[in-house]
């Protein structure tokens, strides 16, 4: 394998680490999947429901005007105009008030990732 990435020829895994060659089939390539796995949904899942948060709180303003309010009282009108004006700024899940978690930031981190790990073997290999 010339680029020294993840291999999958006859059966066997190459992970560029440590330039060893792991069989699909073994107890060492399915924890290194599992661990893989389970990074990744530690960081997706947050990234996801940050993601839907954000899209949900964009259909609330939306969802008010479109309640029977017609008929209703006039403190519910209040409060629903009140409701609406506050829904115009969609609603954020943020880390520290550092920067949104959303799905362009699970994407961001991704390639950040691959571009770091490019790096670090490209040094190594040499």
């Amino acid at each position: 394998m010339a680029d020294g990435g993840v291999s999958n020829e006859c059966g066997t895994v190459k992970f560029s680490y440590n330039c060893e060659e792991v069989p699909v089939a073994s107890t060492t390539f399915l924890t290194i999947l599992l661990f893989i796995i389970c990074v990744l949904s530690l960081l997706l899942l947050p990234c996801w429901y940050g993601n839907e948060l954000t899209l949900q709180s964009l259909e609330l303003a939306q969802a008010a005007y479109d309640c029977d309010w017609l008929d209703a009282p006039q403190s519910f009108k209040r409060s629903l105009v009140t409701i609406m004006c506050r829904a115009q700024k969609p609603v954020r899940l943020t880390a520290w008030k550092f920067f949104n978690v959303d799905l362009q930031t699970f994407t961001s981190v991704l390639r950040a990732t691959y571009s770091f790990y490019q790096v670090l073997h490209k040094v190594y290999s040499e």
